[in-house]
Parts: structure tokens; sequence; C-alpha cells
């Protein structure tokens, strides 16, 4: 496919095939494992389906649909804040 990806980590990229209905969120800064962990448990409370998420070397990315990502950046804002 010709579509760049949204997100790679390890040699596995993420693709948005979908007509860009995903949304990526990034954060940056101390983010870690137990960030992330927090984060989804957020996410999984506010009923938002995570499509992707990693973190590593101060950086933590959450990809969701489109429609969630209003939602998805707010809750990032607050878990990590």
């Amino acid at each position: 496919t010709d579509t760049p990806p949204l997100f790679g980590l390890g040699g596995v990229t993420l693709v948005d095939d979908s007509g860009g209905d995903l949304t990526a969120v990034l954060a940056r800064g101390e983010v870690d494992a137990r960030g992330l962990e927090h984060v989804l448990g957020r996410l999984r409370a506010a009923d938002v389906s995570v499509t992707a998420a990693g973190v590593g070397d101060g950086v933590l990315l959450v990809v969701v649909s489109g429609r969630a990502g209003a939602t998805t950046l707010r809750t990032v804002e607050d878990a990590l804040g």
C-alpha cells in the first residue's frame, strides 16, 4: 500500500487503510509502561476501543477510531497530567 504508516514499533507498522478513520494520540515526556497501563485502563472505563498502543523512550502513542479522538486526547491528558 502507498499509505504512510501511522505508527511503527519494532519493525511492525500500523497503516490506516480504512480511509482515514484512525486517530493517533501522542504524548511525550516522562511516560513509561505504568503510564500506558493507566491510560489504557482509563480508556477502557470510557468505553474507547484501542486499535494499537505503545510506549518507549519517553513517547506514548495510542491509536483509536477517528470518532474517539477527542475523548482519547482528553483521557490521555487527564491520566498522565
